[in-house]
């Protein structure tokens, strides 16, 4: 009997050896390797070039050249190219144990990139530009601008060749792509046999400093602007919230959790648009990792390969993908033309059940989809208003004929072949429940 006890905390313990320890031993592992490949390479370098390296990479020129010994300096910039975790400030490490968990990445990674941007662009100028500013002497302005555009072609050079790789390899699958997803580093991997797009997201680190003021958006924030989407004002006003959020967001669970649970609205990803939680408990779970053993132990729509898979490799519906980018782009217009502000909704029994519904279609979960559509009979649910449910599935539901007509002058035309696929998703799943 004692045995069976015994298993919750046996069968734990082999998740911890064999899932949580090996993933952060293999990372460990995985790492380590690239930080040796580059200590060789910048040893190499130095041998061969007079103690010099051919760059300095994320280092201080002046720190590493006082160092004697080679191999100390190859470790320094190595090390320093890579995240010096061990040069976290003491403020960083309280920070780190008490509110920011992953506050060593930030500080680091911000470190890293201020060094590789002035390395990039100054080389062994460092200053003179700013000095040939206040001296009113910038008669080499050109040469300048030539070293900045090299320094941006450097930091972003990795994103370019992929993002030419997955041009070259899955044009029509990058297409298919959310918006937010092809504006960020991203590998595109084809599709499965459902057609749903495979890639890997947020690849690199450039992005985790762009977020901090809404410069991972830049491209798309600078063409709506010019498009007439966005106004200026609206643009300063989303750079100026953006570190609020980054850092509210970088909080601990313990702090951030309880905040938000208290206002029943998720600060997650902007704060200055908080989304209502529905669920507390699924909420609680989705902060700390536990989404899928919270759906499992629930009962929720789910798709078990699907779950599995995403631990690897992202996946993505083109259409369901369209259709949700679509009621982004309504909620956009209601905001910036209509100058409506549309974020709450009713929160019923019967509603929750119908929205379970609806999401166990999309993972074509119909197990799930039959129980919820019963129990939302079974708490006094009618024909009527399930398919009024269905019907306001419609993407431009919530805007007038008139306004619908506005709507689609004032979106592009790539925003239109978004909105043609949102229809399609619309009538795969709410058509059959409306003929």
């Amino acid at each position: 009997m004692s045995a069976w006890k015994d298993l919750p905390r046996r069968s734990w313990a082999l998740i911890d050896k064999f899932a949580w320890s090996g993933v952060q031993k293999f990372s460990d592992f995985r790492e380590q390797i690239l930080r040796y490949a580059t200590y060789l390479s910048y040893l190499e370098q130095m041998q061969n070039n007079n103690g010099i390296p051919l760059n300095w990479g994320a280092s201080d020129r002046d720190e590493v050249m006082s160092i004697p010994d080679l191999r100390d300096r190859a470790f320094k910039m190595a090390n320093e190219l890579l995240g010096a975790y061990d040069q976290v400030s003491e403020t960083g490490k309280s920070l780190r144990d008490i509110l920011v968990p992953f506050y060593s990445w930030i500080e680091v990674n911000a470190k890293r990139y201020v060094q590789l941007i002035k390395n990039a662009i100054t080389e062994d100028m460092a200053g003179e530009v700013v000095l040939r500013l206040f001296k009113g002497k910038m008669l080499n302005a050109p040469y300048y601008a030539l070293k900045i555009g090299k320094a941006y072609i450097m930091i972003n050079l990795f994103a370019m060749l992929i993002q030419a790789f997955n041009k070259f390899f899955w044009p029509e699958d990058e297409d298919k792509l959310p918006p937010d997803v092809q504006e960020r580093p991203h590998i595109t991997l084809g599709h499965d046999s459902k057609g749903n797009v495979l890639y890997f997201d947020k690849v690199g680190n450039v992005v985790d400093n762009l977020e901090w003021f809404a410069g991972d958006t830049f491209r798309s924030d600078m063409k709506d602007i010019l498009n007439g989407k966005l106004t200026f004002t609206d643009w300063v006003q989303k750079i100026t919230a953006a570190p609020f959020s980054k850092a509210i967001n970088s909080l601990t669970p313990l702090i951030k959790l309880p905040m938000e649970l208290a206002t029943g609205r998720s600060l997650y990803p902007d704060i200055t648009r908080p989304q209502p939680i529905r669920d507390n408990l699924k909420y609680i779970a989705q902060s700390f990792g536990l989404s899928w053993p919270y759906k499992v132990l629930k009962g929720e729509p789910r798709n078990d390969w699907h779950e599995f898979r995403n631990i690897f490799l992202y996946s993505a519906d083109a259409d369901q993908a369209a259709y949700f980018y679509t009621l982004d782009l309504v909620r956009q217009f209601q905001e910036r033309v209509l100058h409506r502000r549309m974020d709450g909704f009713s929160q019923t029994e019967r509603g929750n059940a119908l929205q379970k519904f609806k999401a166990a279609l999309r993972l074509d979960d119909m197990d799930a989809a039959k129980r919820y559509l019963e129990q939302y009979y079974r708490l006094g649910g009618k024909t009527q208003g399930f398919k009024t449910s269905m019907r306001n599935m419609y993407p431009l539901h919530s805007l007038s004929k008139n306004d619908q007509r506005r709507f689609l002058r004032w979106i592009s035309d790539d925003d239109r072949k978004y909105v043609e696929r949102a229809d399609k998703y619309f009538r795969s799943i709410a058509g059959k429940f409306l003929r």
